[in-house]
């Protein structure tokens, strides 16, 4: 546990206050602000905005923010890694708005176009579909 004070001006009060926080909690903290800040870099460069379905059966669990499965783009055959920046889905077989990026491949953003269909693939297994929306730089 740690234990300190809170000074003005980290606080909406003209004197100190007392805090205690545990070990735990900063670890918690750290991770936060590491996630966020990575996320921050991201949205500086380029994104795809998306829209994907990921199949009933095809995985145990739904995929979260942070996934990184391959794709394979409309008009190519070779597989892209692709890293979810914001992946909401709740349910299997609906279609969800999500934010993804090239993993390891910036030119890959001059070879997709809005309205393009990409498959979502783990190895050789198909696990969704998805959409382009739209290309933005950040």
């Amino acid at each position: 546990m740690y234990c300190g004070k809170v000074s003005p001006p980290f606080r909406n009060t003209d004197s100190e206050t007392d805090f205690c926080v545990s070990l735990a909690e900063i670890s918690i903290l750290k991770k936060q602000k590491k996630a966020e800040e990575s996320i921050g870099k991201d949205r500086k460069g380029m994104c795809l905005y998306v829209e994907v379905i990921f199949y009933s059966g095809q995985r145990k669990e739904l995929p979260a923010s942070g996934y990184r499965p391959d794709a394979v783009f409309q008009g190519n055959q070779d597989y892209w890694g692709i890293t979810f920046l914001d992946l909401p889905v709740e349910r299997f077989d609906v279609a969800t708005p999500a934010m993804i990026k090239f993993t390891f491949q910036d030119s890959h953003y001059q070879e997709v176009v809005p309205g393009q269909f990409f498959t979502i693939l783990e190895g050789a297994r198909q696990v969704g579909e998805g959409k382009i929306i739209s290309i933005e730089e950040k």
